[in-house]
């Protein structure tokens, strides 16, 4: 976790644990996430686990913007995306991101 005073940047490597578990061991619930960066690992959920994860991500964890890698997933990604509009930050190869 990076604080800034726009609001903490969790970055994750690949988030076995689960990332509601990983913002809830950073306090997102008390202080802003402007960023989570990384992969989310849900490359193996179904579609409706997807769905439902990334509507909370927004809409209960009130996460400013989202840069997923890897291991999210081609439909988290898509999901991520439709839901997170201009908040969603593509974080592949060469992608630079400004804390």
């Amino acid at each position: 976790m990076i604080e800034t005073p726009e609001g903490q940047i969790v970055l994750v490597g690949c988030s076995h644990p689960g990332i509601e578990q990983i913002l809830e061991s950073v306090e997102a619930r008390t202080r802003p996430v402007r960023l989570v960066v990384g992969g989310l690992h849900w490359v193996t959920l179904t579609r409706a686990e997807v769905e439902r994860l990334t509507t909370r991500l927004r809409d209960e964890w009130n996460i400013g913007a989202v840069a997923p890698g890897h291991c999210t997933g081609e439909f988290g990604f898509a999901e991520l995306s439709r839901l997170f509009g201009a908040k969603y930050v593509y974080a592949g190869v060469g992608t630079t991101l400004r804390l």
